[in-house]
């Protein structure tokens, strides 16, 4: 099933109905309560990242499910003010944006950034190694050929890379913690997010467990 698509705002534009798609989702897909209320949990994480971005944002939100996972849709068109964005970001003296705190503070700032351009976004690549959100980075993979996407950004991956550079000293302990306590993370087998020339999405997914069992 693939849900109405639902244009949804920083301004809270669309929440309450982008959460009743949730709810028939649940209902169609025939998840149990558990999955039901994961399902709910994962959009509520979702609709609150477009909540905290910093301007006026507006997404596409829908949900679909094949049987084998479910996934939680977002999709923007590239339109920050790039020179606004850099003005800001030269504010702090690290360089990057310190209020991406967790696992969801450092996605919407990846989304953020694939809002302004693929230019900015493909700069940053060439000069930083797309630094500006540090160890978040560690989930980037600029050779994945998602779509021919500038860039993808993936949890898993960026679990595994984290557990590696911590467990050698290379990260902070902070970096493990935050995936420990993160809903979305232990929720969601993987979020994806993919920078194209004209857009950016993200994806979460959930894989259901046994076949086409209601559970996952």
């Amino acid at each position: 099933m693939k849900t109405d698509q639902i244009t949804i705002g920083s301004d809270g534009t669309g929440m309450e109905k982008a959460l009743a798609e949730a709810e028939r989702f649940a209902e169609y897909e025939k998840l149990d309560r558990k999955a039901a209320m994961h399902i709910r949990m994962l959009t509520e994480e979702t609709l609150g990242m477009v909540r905290a971005i910093a301007h006026d944002c507006k997404a596409r939100f829908w949900l679909e499910g094949d049987g084998r996972e479910c996934r939680v849709c977002l999709t923007a068109k590239t339109r920050m003010d790039t020179v606004k964005r850099e003005d800001f970001m030269a504010v702090s003296t690290s360089g990057r944006n310190e209020a991406a705190k967790g696992i969801m503070g450092k996605i919407r700032d990846l989304f953020e950034m694939g809002m302004e351009s693929y230019e900015y976004v493909e700069r940053m690549q060439m000069e930083q190694g797309l630094g500006t959100l540090a160890y978040g980075m560690a989930g980037m993979d600029p050779t994945d050929a998602m779509s021919q996407s500038v860039a993808t950004w993936s949890m898993q991956q960026y679990r595994n890379n984290v557990n590696k550079e911590t467990s050698s000293g290379r990260l902070p302990k902070e970096a493990w913690d935050e995936l420990e306590k993160s809903i979305v993370a232990n929720i969601a087998d993987d979020v994806r997010v993919g920078i194209w020339k004209d857009r950016v999405e993200m994806t979460v997914l959930a894989k259901r467990k046994n076949g086409c069992r209601a559970s996952f």
